[in-house]
């Protein structure tokens, strides 16, 4: 994506705005269930020199759980990292009646209750407005209703879409600033977006697991396999014939998170294609490798 030439615009295209538009749900744009994720590729950009550069990085946030605090009240547990470390962990509550995110201090993070174009201080003393508009989604490629979040004092602009949540945000000073694109969210077991060009060793900020290509390949007799997971559990490692007949299961027990490597040995069988599979919790990937003797 050329975000030079989408800056002009503001990043984002609206379409059919109206000051006046009623959301009949605003919980609809902030969706907290346990297990939606989400990615953003981080861009940053110079206003002085129009530029965006060429570093960036993923960031990745999950709601990993939910929980009573000391307070009483129901909170969802979040969690964002960069590159599998954990930066940072959230607690959020929804206050379904005052349609109000609050965080574990009692600060309200988003008030979706508010008016269209009304203006109001928050917690933090900070000035706050709303818009609402229909737009094209971070990277997603669907258009979607939204709301747009402009916190004032300091450069913080936040969207938020309909059905997904943040999607897209601006942050920093006049000088320099960040900007936060939405390339992948899996919302409700729905998916939205694409994963292709996030590196495959980051993947697992939004999956249980890895699963690597076997090194080497093609191999002549062994190889070995690379997998990383998540969470603690039941790993199957399984290995297919080209007509999906089960060769052997390399490995089945229960794994702690980490990465782990095993050896495949294939003296005993024909050169060809072999597929290795990996089944974690409900989840599965496989991947292709070359016996040639």
């Amino acid at each position: 994506m050329n975000y030079k030439t989408l800056l002009p615009f503001i990043i984002i295209l609206f379409f059919n705005y109206s000051f006046g538009q009623i959301i009949s749900d605003p919980l609809d744009y902030y969706p907290l269930q346990v297990g939606n994720k989400w990615i953003y590729k981080e861009v940053p950009y110079n206003a002085f020199e129009n530029d965006t550069g060429d570093t960036y990085r993923y960031r990745y946030e999950e709601i990993v759980g939910d929980t009573i605090l000391g307070d009483g009240l129901h909170y969802f547990i979040k969690k964002f990292w960069y590159t599998n470390q954990v930066i940072h962990t959230a607690y959020q509550r929804i206050d379904s009646i005052a349609k109000i995110i609050y965080n574990e201090w009692g600060y309200d993070e988003y008030n979706l209750s508010a008016r269209p174009d009304s203006i109001w201080i928050d917690n933090y003393g900070m000035e706050n407005m709303l818009r609402y508009d229909t737009a094209l989604v971070g990277e997603l490629n669907i258009v979607r209703p939204i709301i747009i979040y402009q916190q004032g004092y300091f450069y913080f602009n936040r969207t938020l879409a309909k059905g997904i949540g943040f999607c897209f945000a601006e942050y920093g000073d006049l000088g320099g600033h960040t900007l936060d694109f939405l390339v992948y969210a899996k919302i409700n077991g729905e998916e939205y977006g694409s994963t292709v060009d996030v590196p495959e060793t980051e993947i697992i900020g939004i999956n249980d697991f890895i699963l690597y290509q076997n090194y080497p390949n093609p191999f002549n007799p062994t190889t070995m396999i690379k997998f990383s997971v998540k969470k603690s559990g039941s790993v199957k490692l399984l290995v297919y014939d080209i007509q999906g007949q089960l060769i052997k299961a390399i490995l089945n027990e229960n794994k702690n998170p980490g990465t782990y490597t095993v050896e495949f040995n294939g003296s005993k069988l024909s050169s060809g294609f072999y597929y290795y599979e990996i089944e974690s919790g409900h989840s599965r990937k496989v991947k292709k490798m070359l016996l040639l003797k």
